[in-house]
Order: C-alpha cells, then sequence, then structure tokens
C-alpha cells in the first residue's frame, strides 16, 4: 500500500510552492502592477478636487462653504438674486425697482436639482439681511436707551416705542425688557407730577394746565379726552377741592389699548403730533375660549362705562340666561364693564364684547372667557379710569 506522500502527482500543470527561482522571476511584475494602481488612484484623487458634489470638498475652507463669497459674475447667482433696488448689474444697467431677494422665483431656485432645498447662496444672502435689519433695530435701541440715560426722555421714549409697535423689529425678551423699563419712567413722569413745568413743557405726551376760574376737572378731562378721576390719580388731588390758578399735570389723550391675542397681554398707548405710537404700560388679559375674540378695531362705546361709583353692571348670560344684579358677589364680570363697539369691516357687526373684571383671576392668561377681555380688579381699575369713552381705541390683534 502506497503512502499518500508516494501518491502518483496529478497530471494537471506543476505548481512551484517552494522554488526560489519561480519568486525571482514574479516579482517585477507585481511592482509594475503596484505603480500601475498608485498611478490610477493619484488620477481620480486630482479629478474629483474640482468636483463640487464631492463630500470631500465641502469642508476645504474653514469647516464649511461661503456661498456668500461666489463671484458677483456668476450669471446663476445673478439671475436668482437680482440685485436690490438702487444697485446695479455687472453690466452697469440699473436695477428695475422692486425687485430683490425676496421674492418667490428667487428664493425657489436651485443648484442640486432637488427642487426641497434652496439655493444655499440665497440662505447666505437671507442671512445677512436679515443680520442688518435686526442691526438697524439694534441701534435703534441702543440709541434710545443712552437717550433716556441721558434725560432726554421724549426722544429715548419715542424711537423705544416706535420699536415696540413695529412687529417683530425686537425680539421677545428684549421687547419686554423695553416695555419694563418705559413702564417704571411713566410710572414717575406721565402717571405722577414730579416734573418741573420746564420739562412737562418738552414732553409731546403730557401738558400742564392752569385751571380757570369755574373750571371744573370733568371739563378738563373732556378737553383732553382723559376721564378726569386720571387727572385725579396724576396728580394726587381731589376734584371737590380745585382751585382757580392752580396747575395740573395731564396726559393728552385719547389713551389707546392694543390686544395682542398670542401673549395675552393689553398695551396702553397715545399717539404724540406726528402720529407715532408712544407705550405707556401693559397689562395681562384673559381672552375668549377657542379664540373666540374677534380681532380688530373697537372703539370704547360711549355711555357704556360702568364701575363700582355707580353701582358696578348687571349682567344676563348669554348661554344659560341667568341674571346676574349689581353687587351680586357672584358676577362672573366683577365690578368694571366697559362695551366695545366695532368700528372696521371685521368687528361692525359684533355685539356684546366689552372689557371686564372677572371673579376667577386664574383665568387671567388664559382662553376661558365668552369673547370679552378679562381682567384683574386692580388693573381693570387702572384702565376703567384711563381710556375714555368714544374716543379710545381698543384693536385686538392676532
Amino acid at each position: 500500500m502506497a503512502l499518500q506522500s508516494q501518491a502518483p502527482r496529478s497530471s494537471g500543470p506543476r505548481r512551484y510552492t517552494s522554488t526560489g527561482r519561480r519568486k525571482k522571476g514574479l516579482a517585477p511584475w507585481l511592482i509594475l502592477l503596484g505603480l500601475v494602481v498608485i498611478v490610477a488612484g493619484l488620477i481620480v484623487l486630482f479629478s474629483d478636487s474640482e468636483d463640487p458634489t464631492n463630500p470631500a470638498n465641502a469642508n476645504a475652507s474653514n469647516g464649511a462653504t461661503d456661498p456668500a463669497s461666489s463671484d458677483p459674475s456668476d450669471p446663476g447667482l445673478l439671475a436668482a438674486n437680482p440685485p436690490t433696488r438702487g444697485e446695479t448689474t455687472t453690466d452697469g444697467s440699473a436695477t428695475p425697482p422692486g425687485r430683490g431677494t425676496s421674492g418667490a422665483t428667487a428664493t425657489g431656485r436651485t443648484t442640486s436639482g432637488d427642487p426641497t432645498r434652496p439655493d444655499p447662496r440665497l440662505e447666505a444672502i437671507a442671512r445677512s439681511e436679515t443680520h442688518e435689519l435686526l442691526g438697524a433695530a439694534k441701534e435703534q435701541y441702543e440709541t434710545g436707551m443712552q437717550r433716556l440715560e441721558s434725560g432726554d426722555i421724549p426722544v429715548g421714549r419715542a424711537l423705544l416705542s416706535e420699536l415696540l409697535f413695529r412687529d417683530g423689529a425686537l425680539p421677545r425678551h428684549e421687547a419686554q425688557a423695553v416695555r419694563e423699563r418705559l413702564t417704571f419712567l411713566n410710572e414717575n413722569t406721565v402717571f405722577n407730577k414730579k416734573r418741573n413745568a420746564e420739562q412737562i413743557a418738552k414732553d409731546p405726551v403730557v401738558s400742564l394746565h392752569k385751571v380757570q376760574s369755574g373750571e371744573y376737572l370733568s371739563t378738563i378731562g373732556n378737553t383732553y379726552r382723559i376721564p378726569y378721576q386720571l387727572i385725579e390719580r396724576i396728580n394726587d388731588i381731589d376734584a371737590r377741592r380745585l382751585q382757580a390758578g392752580q396747575g395740573v399735570q395731564v396726559i393728552r389723550g385719547p389713551v389707546h389699548a392694543q390686544i395682542d391675542k398670542s401673549d395675552y397681554r393689553m398695551d396702553l398707548y397715545v399717539e404724540d403730533p406726528d402720529g407715532l405710537r408712544i407705550y405707556l404700560k401693559s397689562y395681562t388679559v384673559g381672552l375668549g375660549e377657542f379664540d373666540s375674540t374677534p380681532i380688530g378695531q373697537w372703539l370704547v362705546k360711549l355711555g357704556s362705562k360702568v364701575g363700582p361709583a355707580n353701582g358696578g353692571p348687571s349682567w344676563v348670560n348669554p348661554r344659560t340666561g341667568k341674571r346676574y344684579d349689581r353687587n351680586d358677589p357672584d358676577i362672573p364680570i366683577g365690578e368694571y364693564w366697559m362695551a366695545l363697539e366695532g368700528i372696521d369691516d371685521n368687528t361692525r357687526d359684533k355685539k356684546g364684547y366689552g372689557i371686564h373684571a372677572t371673579n376667577d383671576p386664574e383665568s387671567i392668561g388664559r382662553q376661558e372667557s365668552m369673547g370679552c377681555i378679562r381682567m384683574r380688579d386692580e388693573d381693570v381699575d387702572e384702565v376703567f379710569y384711563t381710556l375714555f369713552e368714544g374716543a379710545s381705541i381698543v384693536e385686538i390683534v392676532p
């Protein structure tokens, strides 16, 4: 019996596994093959380095691409983003008015072929324009604050008020900081006689009125379109002890209100001689359930104000028919009522809305009324004696 090592070899080609002579014959071919592979790889690498779709090129400069630094002569960029008004194109022609980066056609352009992804160069330009807008608002904000610090209250307050009533001009936290600053300022100037006649004369929001013989606070209030009780509070006086020749500080009314539904906030303001809104102070309010408080402009209805001094309001629940008499401790609308009369297309046909107190203070800052504006007792007391019937406008915005 033959051993395995003595078995006859197969008839296939002979293999050389250990002879040194065969190894020496293969080595040059292996080296040549390796060189070919290396050269081919270098060719591919250098050809991809200019390919903008190569992911490796996306972070070639400071970790990110810079679309805003693209060549302005690039026809694709100019076509998708024509210059704004006052600029010129590369051929020197003026840009038609109204053209810019905000149009739907421009923002819808793509370069990648994916319609869901806008051109990143346009995104960069839009961001730069937003920063420029915020920069202008920031400059006005800082100037307004500096004017207040220097004692120039009228100019500083006007600059900051304009920002508050320009929708989106200030981030929410900065807007709140401005309100708090102006509220503190106005409590010690507009709503409190602490300045001399010269300072009052420089403030377009207030005036120093010299009482004439036979004149009453009610007639003075009608002249400036503010409740006479507001004059009492500002000057800490009693209308029954008014004397001829006495100087009283008054607000140049009427005082108006803007209610921001998204923030459950009422802002009081007056208009200066140029029609600019000058912020006074703010309150938190409650609104109608299921977003039922209608937006639009309203007037504080003439002859509609009812408060504790004249017995308080009575009320009938329109849903249940239950009647609440005056001074009923369970009356849902409290002791104050001011009816609102619609004065624009969205409010003119709406009835039964008003501003009132509530026996449920926890509902303030929520949507729980039948559509009216609810306020805390101490807040509605101030607003009641600040808004003027038949003249004060209440604007409700989203």
